[in-house]
């Protein structure tokens, strides 16, 4: 007990002293305590921009070796040849377009005769109008046509879909 009471209450020990000056400068031990909080989001934010910036220089590096391939292919003579569209792909696009969207596909039917797409689907109208213009961004398929039906329930609309696919050409 005498060992304790001659660490903390005589006013020479090195850990009084510690105590001392952490009451005397507030301030600076708030200022350690922020700067101890702040470094670990900092140093995330700085690495996730760093990532960005690497992915960003390594797809436009991309985008001009396509350019440059293209080009010399084109010098050639060689044509490049295009793929066909997958459906399987294809369905699978769309169905992540309807998914991102919040979206729940009631039905989806294929017409290899004409090669077309039906899909039906419920949800609210600017949820229905996000997922028209994302499927509209995708140049694998056009619109034949579009129809929303308001429904009573819940400010519902149905849509009815019907989209073409579209053949890339040699």
């Amino acid at each position: 007990m005498n060992k304790l009471q001659q660490y903390y209450l005589n006013p020479t020990s090195s850990f009084y002293l510690f105590v001392r000056y952490l009451l005397d400068y507030k301030w600076l031990v708030a200022l350690f305590i922020t700067i101890l909080i702040l470094s670990y989001p900092s140093y995330r934010l700085v690495t996730t921009i760093l990532a960005e910036n690497i992915a960003i220089n390594i797809h436009h590096k991309l985008l001009n070796d396509n350019v440059l391939i293209t080009k010399k292919l084109s010098q050639l003579g060689i044509k490049k040849d295009e793929q066909k569209v997958d459906p399987l792909v294809l369905n699978k696009r769309i169905k992540v377009i309807l998914i991102d969207n919040k979206i729940n596909i009631e039905e989806m039917n294929w017409n290899k005769e004409n090669n077309s797409i039906d899909i039906i689907f419920n949800q609210t109208f600017e949820q229905v109008a996000k997922a028209i213009l994302q499927l509209n961004s995708d140049k694998s398929f056009a619109f034949n046509h579009i129809t929303l039906i308001k429904m009573n329930k819940d400010y519902l609309v149905q849509c009815v879909v019907n989209l073409t696919i579209l053949e890339n050409k040699k």
